[in-house]
This record gives structure tokens, sequence and C-alpha cells, in this order.
């Protein structure tokens, strides 16, 4: 979703540190919401559960990352008709050579 460097030169050394906001959508047809519009048990929430759990701490230990990645939160997100998309995010943290 987005890239957030700030430069620093003390610490320049041909690297620089990035934050990356990486945003994952799920979409599943709104069938699978309740009648008072909250998510249907098993349902949306279940693949919002299994994404949060592939990839919270993904990456500890690769080289040049500096942070694993981190729940950074969720938000619904516009979708077809018929459909509910919701949009997980993640921030890791990595170094970029120059």
């Amino acid at each position: 979703i987005a890239d957030l460097s700030e430069p620093d030169m003390k610490t320049f050394g041909g690297r620089q540190r990035v934050d990356v906001s990486i945003g994952v959508v799920v979409i599943a047809p709104s069938a699978w919401t309740g009648e008072d519009g909250s998510l249907a048990a098993g349902g949306l929430e279940a693949l919002r559960r299994s994404v949060r759990e592939a990839l919270l701490g993904w990456g500890d230990g690769i080289a040049g990352l500096d942070v694993p990645f981190l729940y950074a939160g969720a938000e619904p997100v516009a979708a077809a008709p018929g459909r509910i998309a919701w949009r997980e995010m993640f921030r890791p943290a990595l170094f970029v050579e120059i």
C-alpha cells in the first residue's frame, strides 16, 4: 500500500530502512454476513484469521528484513455487488541497499 522512509545520514552506510505497508484484500459472498450486518461465524472472519495466521511474524530471520510482518489493522473496502471485502494491513520493515 505504501513505503515510508526518512533519510538519516548518520546511519546511511549504503543502506536505508524502509517501513512498508502491505494490504491483503479478502473478498467473500455477501451472504456470509448476518441480517444485522455482522460477520457470520465461519465466513469472512475465518478468511481474515487465516491471512493473519499466515502473515503475522512472517519473515523473521530473512536477510535484509529488520522487522517481520506486524499486524497494523484492518478495514472494509468497496466490493462488487453481492460481495464483501476487507483489507488486512501489515507493516514489515526492511533495509534497501543504495
